[in-house]
């Protein structure tokens, strides 16, 4: 499976767009020759900095700063013609979102761009403003949800 990593943040204008977008090929260890590794992401503070500024409605995952939810989330296909709901509309919440596709496809909608998204592709969500379009058949996400700081007023 080809493995595609991206990276959401906010431009100059403080819309959600995307950062950083590569392919992933793991690299050999030196001291490990049977293992390759690359790295996608990591912090360097404990818990994660504030999101960044948002302009869309907030969906609270009562999740505390620093603490870690690991799911497998599933989108099931949306009949023709159904009202938005929470997920398709843009929305935003106080976690940093890490994710992997393993099936199915959704459509990742941000401020500046739309990018479907197919297994093996690696999202790094920032609390930035978004929306999640599942595909015709559904999609089945692998998620690490981090905690991050509320806004300082």
């Amino acid at each position: 499976m080809q493995l595609r990593k991206i990276i959401t943040g906010v431009d100059d204008q403080g819309r959600s767009c995307i950062i950083e977008e590569c392919d992933v090929t793991p690299t050999p260890v030196p001291t490990m020759p049977e293992v390759a590794v690359q790295a996608l992401y990591r912090t360097d503070e404990s818990p994660p900095p504030p999101i960044p500024p948002h302009n869309s409605v907030e969906v609270p995952h009562v999740l505390p700063p620093g603490h870690l939810r690991w799911s497998v989330v599933q989108h099931f296909p949306l009949p023709e013609g159904s009202e938005p709901n929470v997920s398709t509309e843009m929305h935003y919440s106080h976690t940093l979102d890490l994710f992997i596709v393993v099936a199915g496809s959704t459509t990742m909608v941000l401020d500046t761009v739309e990018r479907e998204l197919f297994p093996g592709d690696c999202v790094v969500m920032n609390g930035v403003d978004h929306a999640m379009v599942t595909g015709p058949n559904g999609s089945t996400l692998v998620t690490a949800t981090l905690g991050t700081q509320p806004e300082v007023a």
